[in-house]
């Protein structure tokens, strides 16, 4: 089996010696219409955002549209409070590297193509706490990501092309996981793009900023306040008011495609949003209040009906919220076996005793997506 390399060079030239900077200097941002110098000597126009986000805990990320001489290109620009950990440029150039050099080049079709990425050192910063409200001081650094520009999987606007962009995204996530010992950590709908190749489409997973090389890192750093993900896609168990579990579970990631591809159903047509989105109320909610939202879904209501571009998503989406919730009863009869008669038990976790899995998970999409294509 091939060895896989590690990205030294943190721009695509390889070198280090020169800072990037941002007009004006005295922002860590790019602002519309500025250009931003590259530790290579390249210049991008930045223009036009497309998202920016900023956290309590000192991470912000801006993404922009840009132009590399006559090519459409997207750039991020993200605050990360630790230098620690492995950036996205690293991960996502490790992965490709050894979808080659094994033999798997089918995944980079679904791996975004980083064009270049660069850190910045930006010192000392303080940032309130998670839990005492107390501030806390971490260095910092500014990382530069630019990528072909994608495009958002709502853009789909039929079952046969939805259905064949997720089959290929939970394709690439498993080969990540189990091949390349990558787990991403955050999916979702934002998360989730694809490209078009000779007609063809090639969903892509895309946003590896929270992602861990378990080669390199444990799969939920211990120094970390921060569940990984996004909120309404987030996985029940990391939104429970109780302390995380040790590491990352994949099906916390399966769980959140699954989210992923709830809402994508059932609130898009045509491209757009519908106006009564089933939804709706889990982008607004604080993760308390979200738990328990999603715990009645998960365990009594109904599964809204998707629109018509996607009716063929129905069942789909009835038997994977029926595998996960035989799971989460696995779990709870687990625990209550061990809790009231001191049970020995030996439930695998990771996969709710063998009931989620990456097998479970794909033999349900094949059985009502593949038919589609």
């Amino acid at each position: 089996m091939p060895t896989r390399e590690r990205f030294n060079g943190l721009g695509s030239s390889g070198t280090e010696d020169k800072a990037a900077s941002l007009e004006p200097p005295s922002s860590y941002w790019p602002l519309d219409n500025s250009t931003l110098h590259l530790n290579d000597g390249q210049s991008l126009e930045v223009g036009e955002p497309i998202f920016q986000r900023s956290r309590t805990s000192g991470r912000g990320t801006s993404v922009f549209r840009g132009m590399a001489g006559l090519k459409n290109v997207v750039v991020k620009c993200s605050y990360r409070p630790s230098t620690s950990r492995t950036n996205e440029a690293q991960i996502v150039k490790s992965a490709t590297d050894f979808a080659r050099a094994s033999g798997d080049s089918w995944v980079i079709r679904h791996l975004p193509a980083i064009l270049h990425g660069e850190e910045r050192e930006l010192g000392s910063k303080c940032h309130p706490s998670g839990n005492s409200g107390q501030e806390y001081t971490e260095s910092g650094v500014l990382r530069i990501v630019v990528q072909e520009e994608l495009h958002r999987i709502t853009e789909l606007t039929t079952a046969a092309e939805l259905g064949e962009a997720f089959r290929g995204i939970f394709r690439c996530y498993r080969w990540l996981y189990e091949k390349a010992h990558i787990v991403h950590r955050d999916i979702s709908l934002s998360n989730l793009m694809f490209r078009t190749v000779n007609g063809k489409i090639y969903g892509v997973l895309n946003d590896f900023d929270l992602s861990v090389d378990m080669n390199a890192e444990p799969r939920f750093p211990s120094d970390s306040e921060q569940r990984p993900g996004t909120l309404p896609y987030m996985a029940l168990e990391l939104l429970a008011p109780r302390p995380p579990p040790p590491r990352h579970f994949y099906r916390f990631d399966l769980e959140s495609l699954f989210y992923a591809m709830l809402i994508a159903s059932c609130h898009y047509h045509d491209g757009k949003k519908i106006e009564d989105r089933p939804f709706e109320e889990w982008q607004h909610l604080a993760p308390t209040a979200l738990c328990y939202r999603k715990n009645s879904f998960l365990n009594l209501g109904p599964v809204p009906a998707p629109t018509s571009n996607f009716a063929n998503f129905d069942d789909l989406n009835w038997d994977l919220r029926a595998m996960f919730r035989e799971g989460f009863h696995a779990q709870a009869k687990d625990d209550y076996m061990r809790r009231q008669f001191a049970h020995k038990s030996n439930f695998d976790q990771e996969t709710f005793g063998g009931l989620v899995t990456f097998d479970t998970f794909e033999q349900i999409l094949d059985q009502h997506l593949a038919p589609l294509t």
